[in-house]
């Protein structure tokens, strides 16, 4: 992917030179830049832990020990890609797969630590080379062969994840699980081979930089030493002596932790708000809107957008802005989406959540709008709040959706509160009177005549070169546009006669209903909302409408039912989904502990 972004970014830069003047060939939307962000991020972190692991292990055990150990994480990684290669698994090194490797280069590291502090303290101890350290690696093996097994047993039930964001789950499974195997592969049978070099030199009283730094590291080998046996074992002895004093104190911490969350001391948020570097604004019309009044909105949005940029600039002392492209384009005449094309967010200050706010403000207040939203979030879930009203009455569904919408803005942090009813424009329903019926005429014919009167008449085709040209004959512009021309045009009947279009039909105004939407054969109107998860929790927001707010309203509807959509849907599903696999992740971790521990009860 990276090669051929590569690939087009010359291909777009070379074209360049070859298209006339005015005309710029531009890379939208490089969706690559984040993967190799993640990309970068793996390394970035890799690299860190050896440092750190270099230093701790140089300090307190030997230097070739720490290069052995992160020697182990390349090969954990390559073992990964080659299985899932040998396999044909469908993962490809993606951002969700780059993420699995961050999230599992501290376990390797962990593993092979353990591994050969083990075989090093034999081998300090005993001095018997291959000896003492293959005694050293056994002495570890089993807890470290169920260690990793508990650890996969634990990413297991997020294979069977598959709805909203929660399907790219296994991909990150399989990612850990491969890499812990081959981690204990190489910990196993290929580190050892390695440890067997090291060679535990004896004290020098020489002033050599090796002897100097021999010297600080047993200085920092002692001092850990003596934390451990002057500090940590007589508080150990002490909580074992008093067992159940300990308890008592374990389980009341547990108690406060849980209660942490009730109290709305930590606050809970199921999915959390992740800035992207985009910003989609979305500018939705009521049906029958003129396209013009939609251009115009659109374009006070992208000069919204544009004074942002400048403010942007001049707060931060930058002479450049934090804009790269905008985007606007239209499906129809009453809907656009103006697309905003961010800097990295590593090169600027301000998330993309604020410059949205920043936005908002610079657009103000638009007259007539349906619905308009600002979306600066990575990912596809649902509205954070999403109340879907189902019945069969559109009007008390109006009015429900209405109440609806007005109490769930009185909510802090709560923004773009709007409802997917659309209503359509105005429509003329023109209907055959009694006396145009009984002077032969059809209601077609009334029908036809009308549309041929505002629409067009076909009366002629005109072949120019490989296209054809339609003529339609029409009423003038002015006279299509009222209502008056409509009444006073002549209408013919079949005697050959013409009158009036009052006469022989009526036309009845009325609202059309442009989109219906049914969900098990219901009629469905969705009032949406989006949360500033900072300020609110939309959790505690879905619980009061849920419980309180929403049924209230409902008792004055009685025909109109509602339920929760939206990240509340996916919630209660990827929960009640959980809610097995975390029974059967804790079976499997119990079985998996008790045949090292040869017990049924220590493992609880």
């Amino acid at each position: 992917v990276l090669a051929m972004t590569e690939a087009l970014r010359q291909w777009a830069a070379q074209k360049q030179g070859d298209l006339p003047p005015g005309v710029e060939l531009v890379v939208w939307s490089d969706r690559s830049v984040i993967l190799n962000g993640r990309i970068n991020l793996m390394l970035k972190s890799a690299v860190q832990g050896a440092i750190l692991v270099v230093l701790t292990l140089a300090l307190f055990l030997d230097l070739s020990l720490a290069f052995w150990v992160i020697l182990g994480v390349p090969f954990a990684f390559l073992g990964s890609l080659l299985a899932i290669y040998a396999l044909d698994l469908a993962v490809s090194i993606n951002v969700i797969s780059v993420f699995g490797f961050i999230l599992v280069l501290g376990m390797l590291v962990d593993d092979g630590i353990v591994t050969a502090e083990s075989a090093y303290v034999h081998l300090e101890r005993e001095r018997d080379g291959v000896g003492s350290i293959v005694r050293g690696v056994k002495r570890v093996t089993v807890a470290t062969v169920f260690g990793v097994a508990t650890t996969i047993v634990a990413f297991l039930p997020a294979l069977y994840l598959e709805t909203g964001m929660a399907r790219f789950m296994p991909q990150i499974v399989s990612v850990v699980a491969f890499c812990l195997l081959f981690s204990l592969l190489e910990t196993k049978l290929i580190l050892p081979a390695h440890l067997r070099h090291i060679k535990i030199a004896p004290p020098r009283d020489d002033n050599s930089l090796k002897s100097r730094f021999l010297r600080v590291q047993r200085r920092c080998a002692n001092g850990f030493q003596g934390f451990a046996r002057h500090r940590y074992q007589p508080l150990l002895k002490k909580a074992v002596r008093n067992r159940y004093l300990t308890v008592a104190l374990f389980i009341g911490g547990l108690l406060i932790c849980l209660a942490l969350v009730p109290s709305g001391i930590v606050r809970m948020v199921f999915l959390p708000n992740v800035p992207s570097d985009n910003i989609f604004i979305n500018l939705t019309m009521p049906q029958g809107t003129p396209w013009q009044t939609t251009h115009e909105y659109s374009l006070r949005i992208e000069d919204a957008i544009r004074a942002v940029d400048e403010r942007y600039a001049k707060e931060m002392g930058s002479s450049e802005g934090v804009v790269k492209e905008i985007m606007t384009y239209s499906t129809n005449d009453t809907e656009s989406l103006v697309l905003t094309e961010l800097i990295p967010s590593e090169q600027r200050s301000v998330s993309s959540v604020q410059l949205a706010q920043w936005i908002r403000e610079a657009v103000g207040e638009l007259s007539g709008v349906q619905s308009l939203t600002f979306n600066a979030n990575a990912g596809s879930g649902g509205a954070p709040i999403d109340v879907q009203l189902q019945g069969e009455n559109l009007a008390q569904m109006r009015a429900a959706a209405e109440e609806l919408k007005r109490a769930i803005a009185d909510f802090d942090g709560v923004s773009d509160v709007r409802d997917s009813f659309d209503a359509g424009g105005p429509e003329l329903d023109i209907q055959l009177t009694e006396q145009g019926d009984a002077m032969g005429l059809g209601q077609v014919d009334l029908a036809r005549q009308v549309r041929q009167a505002f629409f067009g008449a076909e009366v002629q085709r005109v072949q120019r070169g490989r296209h054809e040209v339609r003529v339609y004959v029409r009423l003038p512009l002015a006279d299509r546009e009222s209502l008056a021309a409509l009444r006073s045009l002549w209408i013919s009947t079949p005697s050959g006669e013409r009158v009036p279009f009052d006469v022989v039909g009526r036309a009845v105004e009325y609202s059309g209903v442009s989109v219906i939407q049914r969900v098990d054969r219901q009629r469905v109107v969705n009032v949406r909302a989006d949360v500033n998860k900072a300020v609110a929790e939309p959790g505690e927001i879905n619980r009061v409408l849920r419980s309180e707010l929403v049924p209230e309203i409902l008792a004055k509807y009685p025909s109109v039912s509602f339920s929760l959509s939206g990240e509340a849907e996916e919630q209660a599903e990827i929960t009640d989904t959980l809610k097995w696999g975390f029974i059967a992740i804790m079976l499997m971790i119990y079985t998996t502990l008790a045949i090292p521990l040869k017990s049924y009860t220590q493992p609880l």
